[in-house]
């Protein structure tokens, strides 16, 4: 019997520019017991954990490659950032923060939508 492959989505540009959508993220990442240099690679780790499960992640028509954090995300401080901004600057690289919750906590990631 064929196994279903596991898809993740990757969050919408107008999904992580909405203030209600980013302040909900604000506080999950908040919440988490994850040091603001240790987030570059948590989010590796979960994307790898999706690869080696042989899953996929998708933008909402086509499917995303698995990318390497570190080109996407310049710097060890940009949760600081992140977490210090009141609009969305760079939506690519809060994509990879909410994909982490999408992947490795989707309960989370539901209520971030309501």
């Amino acid at each position: 019997m064929k196994q279903q492959t596991k898809r993740h989505y990757l969050a919408t540009t107008a999904e992580i520019q909405d203030p209600h959508y980013r302040a909900k993220l604000k506080i999950a990442v908040d919440n988490l017991d994850i040091g603001q240099r240790d987030w570059l690679t948590v989010i590796q780790d979960a994307c790898l954990h999706v690869d080696m499960q042989g899953g996929e992640i998708w933008m909402p028509s086509e499917l995303y490659p698995i990318p390497l954090v570190d080109d996407v995300i310049a710097g060890e401080r940009y949760i600081r950032g992140f977490m210090r901004s009141e609009t969305c600057e760079f939506p690519e690289r809060d994509k990879l923060i909410d994909l982490y919750f999408r992947i490795m906590h989707p309960r989370i990631a539901r209520h971030f939508r309501r």
